[in-house]
């Protein structure tokens, strides 16, 4: 017989028919994978450490985590991060480093079609 898994997090839950019921209609790509993403095991879920980030993006670029964010490694420039999760050293270098952080409900609210944002994970 096939496990059954249900997510424990309401929260998560709550972004995943949040995204859904936006994107039924308009379906722009962005939001399909971080529901897509959002929606696994969170056996499976991502998790991405600073290093990668800064390796990947550029001065300016808006990075969404459909994950955590943890705090191994530093960043050099500035960015913007979305994501469901961050740690408490990642808040930290955050700050010290002037990198910008909000939620993916923030993202979603301020840059409804998700353009000009990289999905890291």
């Amino acid at each position: 017989m096939a496990r059954t898994f249900k997510n424990p997090n309401p929260l998560r839950i709550k972004l995943i028919e949040d995204l859904k019921n936006f994107n039924a209609d308009k379906d722009y790509g962005i939001w399909n994978a971080v529901i897509k993403e959002l929606s696994r095991s969170r056996k499976n879920a991502r998790t991405v450490n600073l290093w990668k980030i800064n390796k990947y993006s550029n001065e300016g670029d808006v990075i969404v985590v459909p994950g955590k964010v943890l705090g191994q490694g530093e960043i050099s420039h500035k960015v913007t991060i979305a994501a469901f999760e961050f740690s408490e050293g990642m808040k930290q270098k955050a700050t010290n480093n002037n990198v910008r952080l909000m939620s993916i409900y923030e993202l979603f609210n301020e840059n409804p079609k998700g353009t000009n944002v990289k999905i890291i994970g």
